[in-house]
């Protein structure tokens, strides 16, 4: 049998989230980028793919990943705070629709600058509870098999609502 270091990134939630995490992070890093060079068009692009991005990651955590860890774990306490949290980054994403269509950097600043909490700061915090807590939780309750079927469905099988 395997050990967890010699398998593969298909293989754990935490190492497939990783790479999740790390692909929307860098979106919203090279929509910043845009914005601060007054890109406007290379924004509206990045700007929607992050939007799009962490909308699907979500969707994916709540409609597969988090009812898999409940179901196997028997707890909802470790999905709550993330429940929560995602309740957090829709009203931001909300309030970034302006880099949509922005044409001027100020109102895109304002758009970022003026969330509840700064979304850069709020994308770490989450990683860090998901990865130092959640996703070690899932990968030792789901185990290797269940965790391969939960990640290709959260590639493949992902509602749009």
């Amino acid at each position: 049998m395997a050990s967890e270091q010699s398998q593969s990134s298909a293989d754990t939630i935490t190492a497939f989230m990783e790479g999740e995490h790390t692909r929307i992070r860098g979106l919203w890093e090279e929509a910043l980028s845009a914005l601060d060079s007054e890109q406007f068009n290379a924004l509206h692009g990045k700007a929607g793919d992050f939007i799009a991005a962490l909308e699907r990651h979500i969707r994916a955590e709540e409609q597969i990943l988090f009812p898999s860890i409940e179901e196997r774990s028997g707890d909802t306490e470790p999905t709550r705070a993330m429940k929560l949290e995602h309740r957090l980054m829709a009203r931001m994403l909300e309030r970034l629709k302006p880099l949509l269509t922005v044409q001027e950097r100020w109102t895109g600043m304002l758009a970022v600058e003026g969330q509840e909490i700064d979304p850069s700061s709020l994308l770490r915090s989450h990683e860090s509870k998901e990865h130092d807590v959640l996703y070690p939780l899932a990968d030792k309750v789901l185990g290797t098999e269940e965790a391969r079927k939960v990640i290709a469905k959260m590639r493949t099988e992902v509602d749009k609502s």
